[in-house]
């Protein structure tokens, strides 16, 4: 994967079917497992003096600490509703 690319279009806002089906929930599920994983090696490959390192406005460190956080806020929600839809 290219640097600084992202496979839905726009990246900030992709544009969803209005009628998702079980094959585009695979296919969002498949985008965020590249993403992941390329995050995952390339944190991988790094030392610890490079956690200091500016990426930006903050810091290597932060800036994944800043990528967990969110990701683990989301999957928060996603288990809320999950648990919302099953009383219905």
């Amino acid at each position: 994967m290219k640097r600084g690319s992202f496979l839905l279009k726009p990246a900030n806002w992709p544009h969803l079917p209005a009628a998702p089906t079980p094959e585009d929930w695979e296919a969002a599920k498949a985008c965020l497992h590249v993403y992941h994983e390329s995050l995952r090696r390339r944190a991988l490959a790094l030392e610890p003096h490079d956690l200091q390192a500016r990426a930006g406005e903050w810091s290597v460190w932060q800036t994944l600490s800043g990528v967990a956080a969110h990701d683990l806020y989301h999957a928060g929600q996603i288990q809320l509703l999950k648990k919302l839809t099953a009383r219905v």
